[in-house]
């Protein structure tokens, strides 16, 4: 059986309990083939287990920056798990990308330091011939700041009409405005959770890709 949801949490630095409440839901009442996720660790952990308990055979690929952080259990041939350098780029490259829908990857510099929850403009180093041609479930969990936005262009033309896209900490930037410029999306739930700090979830569903 899975365990306590409490669990994944990793003190709430993660996905709550509500999120994985709902991405259990959505996995078991659609067809789910392929999963990806932005922000590695327990969420990692708990998509494995839950397509273990319920036989399921849907692939995961994973991203994150921290060799410490990242999900660092049992290897699985489903899982692609990318650990990569968080790259950024300035505002005024970020304001053009974003005008344009187009990714320069000329306009960024490797991000060098300390870990800073505060961080400007960042994105994983994504390697785009990585990414699987189509994803069922998108889950937008890292890194951390605006930066985050830069999902988007991974999953732009790899999604289809029916994906679901979950955004954790939604409210924090302008993470669902982001989405909806590049896709057209029903907005199942945009929550703020009691009992948490500081946390929320959006759950979108793709209308139009």
């Amino acid at each position: 059986m899975i365990k306590d949801l409490r669990l994944y949490s990793n003190d709430d630095w993660g996905l709550c309990t509500p999120t994985l409440e709902h991405i259990i839901d959505i996995i078991k009442n659609n067809q789910i083939t392929s999963i990806i996720e932005f922000g590695s660790g327990k969420s990692t952990e708990f998509l494995i287990d839950v397509r273990n308990e319920l036989n399921l055979n849907y692939t995961i690929d994973s991203f994150d920056d921290s060799e410490f952080y990242c999900y660092n259990g049992e290897k699985h041939d489903y899982l692609n798990l990318m650990v990569t350098d968080l790259i950024s780029c300035s505002d005024e490259n970020y304001t053009e990308m974003f005008e344009n829908k187009t990714f320069i990857r000329d306009n960024f510099k490797k991000v060098e330091g300390e870990f800073d929850a505060t961080i400007k403009n960042s994105t994983y180093d994504v390697d785009f011939s990585e990414l699987k041609d189509n994803y069922d479930l998108v889950i937008i969990d890292g890194p951390h700041g605006n930066g985050r936005n830069f999902s988007n262009f991974y999953i732009k033309n790899r999604i289809k009409n029916g994906t679901y896209i979950i955004i954790d900490d939604y409210f924090h930037y302008d993470f669902v405005d982001k989405v909806r410029h590049f896709f057209e999306v029903e907005v199942i739930e945009e929550k703020i959770f009691e009992g948490y700090a500081n946390k929320g979830h959006a759950i979108l569903k793709v209308i139009k890709s």
